[in-house]
């Protein structure tokens, strides 16, 4: 049942790339250029018959790119908001942005990612966030000198460190574990939470590099 649910929404979205982009979102905050930070990205596209189709990502704009990634099946507008409501209750929330600039964030992310050998999630639903603008806008953080993995729980850490370690050298990245800051008791309680209970995070999980 699962495997044909994915089949379907694979079509749906195949299907959907060709009509034209509905409302797009970005989690606030992700223009920070105090540390790096994943940043969940939704876009969606508008069918003739009023509904929408949203593809959410989430986004790690200095290591792996689109490391998690999902998309719904047609939905109507006020459905949409509840789904915005509820992609960025982990966050600070969700606002909106232009197509390009989502766009922008996430193709920064995945040409990064791919210097360092890594592919985006196996289900990001691609045809709904292209193609590929022919110029994209400089986004924070869509280059950085050296990689920062920020690991989430669901991650096979080992593997994703032992590939930083054959691409940049042991010592040629950082890595940020949000799971240290909870046994603190200070305020950056809160920006962990956030990245370890994200919605995207508990829902999807990413396989081994």
């Amino acid at each position: 049942l699962a495997a044909r649910q994915a089949q379907k929404l694979s079509l749906l979205a195949r299907s959907a790339g060709n009509a034209e982009f509905g409302p797009c979102y970005v989690s606030d905050g992700w223009d920070a250029l105090t540390s790096p930070a994943l940043a969940t990205v939704m876009v969606t596209r508008k069918l003739s018959s009023g509904h929408f189709v949203p593809a959410i990502a989430l986004i790690d704009r200095t290591c792996l790119g689109v490391k998690n990634a999902f998309s719904r099946e047609p939905m109507f507008e006020s459905d949409l908001a509840d789904l915005v409501d509820e992609v960025g209750s982990a966050q600070n929330g969700m606002i909106r942005c232009d197509p390009l600039v989502a766009q922008s964030i996430v193709f920064h992310a995945i040409e990064y990612a791919r210097s360092l050998g890594f592919e985006p999630h196996r289900d990001f639903p691609a045809a709904l966030f292209g193609p590929r603008p022919a110029e994209l806008l400089l986004t924070p953080w869509h280059t950085s000198e050296r990689p920062v993995y920020i690991s989430g729980p669901h991650d096979n850490v080992p593997a994703v460190l032992s590939r930083l370690e054959r691409v940049v050298g042991d010592g040629g990245f950082e890595r940020i574990d949000p799971l240290e800051f909870l046994n603190d008791d200070d305020d950056d309680d809160d920006d962990a939470e956030m990245l370890v209970h994200s919605p995207l995070e508990r829902t999807v999980s990413r396989e081994g590099a």
